[in-house]
């Protein structure tokens, strides 16, 4: 089992080659979540992210004959850019397994250490599979990104940097995968200091290590689904996960949301440009209920594994999650209209008023179950995300209750799902309304989830 030596041996190793990355204190981090915020931002390091750590270390230790026999390695982009850069450094050819629909700006970049692509797959053990029988077709060395002892504990020499950086650490918080990451800091922090905290950051759509911790063995997902590609892994390593057992105190969740949010904070706040995997850390910190509050006020280390690749245009995975968010919200809006209206119908004192509120319930209710609510548009580059609905002229008593739903814009640099139906039809004209305290209820509802 990998262990506080074989860190140690990995730093001196490294050393030469590596970026020692600068802790960060962030007061508006710390402002904002109630912890004391010092970030590692491992996307300052060679290639973009922390895996060049390990891939270096593995590289290293290889005999001549072994790099001549030329390096295989799969990955999901960061550990291949790792290995190609590090493979040309010592003049070895190597191969990097990519998944089927992988980052083109990735795999251009090993393309660029002069590393051959392979995409295949979409799950990390398929790639993992190929890459184990073109290991033993042809005879290369195979560098795996995360079960491998060697990568381990390069990844480990993190940990060393933050112990000899700050004083007073009370928790680490690590993006969560294939566990090569937080099985080299844990070993190197709880092997020097036991107290300090070792806190895994998983995605809810991709929790095999949270799910295998509280099983207490490893266990496979059938479906991963985050636009946190790193972490995009359908079962903890073989190798790295009796370390998560060992010396990890925890594992908790973020939602894609909160991953965004997180992006988004650190560049406008923090100049920091982190990709999806790389937030995680952050995520939790400003999720409430994620992290205990025992360590509100203490000195936490966030680390932002990654930032090879980031795209300004939101993930396809997180156009679908505000889509949908943003036509529930209209439709749960336009249901409380026409709860609204109906109670005004059955409030009516003719006949003919009562018809006039009727059909506006029947219009509302028509639009919140038309399925074109949701078209596809590709005309321009600049979508708007729009929600648009019928105008109701609620007068009472001089007062104008027309509201129009919010429009929100978003700028996407591809085509993307807009909430595109406008009803533009005139409805039957309303009554005055009756004000009694139960319609003054709904109305400020409706205010109040407008302005959401």
């Amino acid at each position: 089992m990998i262990g506080l030596k074989d860190v140690n041996e990995a730093r001196d190793r490294i050393h030469p080659f590596i970026h020692r990355t600068r802790l960060e204190y962030f007061a508006t981090l710390s402002n904002m979540s109630g912890f004391d915020v010092w970030l590692k931002p491992e996307c300052m390091q060679r290639t973009g992210s922390f895996k060049f750590r390990g891939a270096m270390n593995r590289i290293l230790s290889l005999s001549p004959e072994e790099g001549r026999r030329g390096i295989v390695a799969p990955t999901s982009g960061n550990h291949g850019q790792a290995v190609a850069w590090a493979s040309k450094m010592r003049g070895y050819a190597a191969t990097i397994i990519m998944p089927e629909g992988g980052s083109s700006t990735k795999a251009d970049a090993i393309r660029g250490c002069g590393a051959q692509v392979v995409f295949h797959g979409t799950k990390s053990d398929e790639r993992s599979a190929l890459a184990d029988r073109i290991r033993d077709e042809q005879g290369m060395t195979l560098v795996h990104s995360y079960d491998d002892p060697y990568v381990v504990a390069g990844q480990g020499t993190i940990g060393l940097e933050i112990l000899e950086d700050l004083d007073d650490v009370a928790a680490v918080l690590v993006p969560t995968g294939g566990c090569g990451l937080i099985a080299g800091i844990a070993a190197a922090i709880k092997e020097t200091k036991p107290g300090i905290k070792v806190i895994g950051v998983e995605p809810v759509g991709s929790d095999s290590t949270r799910r295998s911790f509280h099983a207490g063995k490893r266990v496979r997902l059938d479906v991963v689904e985050t636009m946190a590609d790193g972490i995009r892994t359908v079962i903890p390593g073989e190798l790295t996960f009796p370390l998560v057992q060992k010396y990890v105190d925890d594992m908790v969740l973020v939602s894609e949301g909160a991953i965004a949010e997180a992006m988004k904070l650190i560049l406008e706040r923090c100049k920091i440009l982190a990709e999806p995997t790389g937030a995680v850390t952050t995520a939790a910190l400003l999720s409430p209920g994620v992290l205990p509050d025992s360590l509100k006020g203490k000195k936490v280390v966030p680390i932002i594994s990654g930032g090879s690749e980031v795209s300004l245009s939101p993930p396809p995975d997180l156009q679908k999650m505000m889509v949908r968010e943003t036509y529930h919200r209209v439709k749960n809006s336009l249901q409380l209209v026409a709860s609204i209206l109906s109670l005004q119908a059955r409030q009516a004192q003719d006949q003919k008023t009562r018809q006039a509120f009727e059909e506006n319930v029947a219009r509302v209710l028509s639009i919140t179950s038309t399925h074109d609510m949701i078209t596809v548009s590709s005309e321009r580059e600049n979508i708007y995300f729009e929600r648009r609905a019928q105008k109701f002229s609620l007068a009472s008593n001089g007062i104008d209750y027309t509201r129009r739903l919010t429009r929100c814009r978003m700028i996407a640099s591809q085509p993307c799902l807009v909430l595109s139906r406008a009803c533009n039809r005139t409805s039957p004209p309303l009554p005055p309304m009756t004000t009694d305290s139960t319609t003054k209820l709904m109305f400020v509802g409706l205010k109040a989830r407008l302005s959401n």
